[in-house]
């Protein structure tokens, strides 16, 4: 990658080609003219037409005993490409390869769980030692949050070398004049019906249980309200027992259920509704979050670090604690009751985004890394 060779950069990711934190990281690099491959890892994979699919490995476990062999592969791949970087996504499983391959520069990017909750929770710790390898292993790395940054340096990363990049968003698409209506038509909301949205995932971390029992207290005072929770992570399971809760509560007709969308389709979804929720129990910092703020979605949050370092409570949105139904419902009818606030809030919380987390912004921290690493 050297600035006399208009050769563009040669750079080989391994992530999850799935997720769109990587289509989109990746979509950035190609329009800027790099040269681009892929390694992925697990069962489900996307093939991304503007990116070389060099390999797929269906895990990278140490348990398992494809766990060397696969290594040896990918030892022989990143020989051959001969990349200028090469950047792992995600430190479990992704960033062991990474670490194990033995090259450099070497990148790595923590997503939140595979730094807050997955070291913690490996059950004979040399998946937390392998995390730690790869972290001290990185040449550069990148986290999500603050909060993620504080954790990466306490599981063994050189704080120098720790640099925080958001996930960040196009605010151009996400913006609050987004036309609603064809999606309130799909969807059947009624017009003057206040929407409140959570679309995390239905795995139990996101608490979407207590976001049911709290709209039972919602719609005591707002009976017309409806609450949509959208399946953003795409976990199988969650939905049933979801539905039978609410269905227990006597609410299911207020709840609309949906499914994964696109990206491109997410800024309606954000438009038009007038509050976001989400109460996880711990998170790096959602860009779910972000992209509501963008679109004048009043947040309401919990108390967790990484969504924290954007919202305050009662300056730009209201905290509550975790699995707490009862001030969930009353911070949500807060808001509902107090258009002034909302609309405080909604403008601050734009102007947050637009200074702060814009996706080419954050893209371009990356790319300094990038030369800085080549040209060192």
């Amino acid at each position: 990658m050297t600035e006399e060779n208009s050769k563009p950069a040669r750079i080989l990711y391994i992530a999850d080609s799935t997720s769109i934190h990587t289509q989109r990281w990746l979509r950035y690099f190609v329009d800027k003219g790099y040269d681009i491959h892929l390694i992925t890892i697990g069962r489900k994979r996307r093939i991304l037409p503007y990116a070389r699919h060099v390999m797929n490995f269906d895990q990278f476990y140490y348990g398992s005993p494809s766990f060397i062999p696969n290594l040896l592969k990918a030892r022989r791949l990143i020989s051959s490409i001969r990349p200028d970087i090469l950047h792992a996504h995600f430190v479990h499983q992704y960033g062991w390869l990474g670490a194990l391959s033995g090259f450099h520069p070497f990148v790595l990017t923590g997503w939140g769980t595979d730094i807050l909750e997955l070291p913690h929770a490996s059950r004979f710790k040399f998946g937390k030692w392998l995390t730690q390898y790869a972290l001290r292993r990185a040449d550069a790395v990148t986290v999500t949050s603050e909060a993620a940054q504080r954790e990466a340096v306490a599981l063994g990363a050189r704080a120098k070398k720790v640099e925080v990049i958001f996930w960040g968003v196009d605010t151009k698409k996400f913006r609050p004049d987004t036309d609603t209506g064809q999606l309130r038509a799909d969807i059947n909301i009624p017009a003057g019906a206040p929407v409140i949205l959570s679309n995390r995932s239905f795995a139990p971390l996101y608490n979407n249980d207590i976001i049911i029992e709290a709209m039972t207290g919602v719609l005591r005072k707002y009976p017309a309200a409806i609450l949509i929770l959208q399946n953003a992570g795409g976990v199988q399971g969650g939905e049933h027992g979801l539905k039978a809760l609410a269905e227990q509560r006597g609410i299911l007709r207020s709840l609309r259920f949906l499914p994964p969308f696109e990206h491109d389709m997410l800024p309606p979804l954000y438009a038009l509704a007038d509050i976001y929720v989400s109460v996880p129990s711990w998170d790096a910092g959602p860009v779910s979050l972000k992209e509501a703020m963008a679109c004048a979605c009043a947040p309401v949050i919990s108390n967790v670090p990484g969504p924290m370092e954007w919202v305050r409570h009662e300056e730009n949105g209201l905290v509550v604690p975790v699995r707490d139904p009862d001030k969930l419902a009353r911070a949500v009818c807060r808001l509902l009751a107090n258009p002034d606030m909302k609309g405080r809030f909604n403008e601050k919380n734009r102007k947050i985004i637009l200074e702060n987390a814009g996706h080419d912004s954050q893209m371009r921290k990356a790319e300094s890394i990038y030369h800085n690493l080549v040209h060192a």
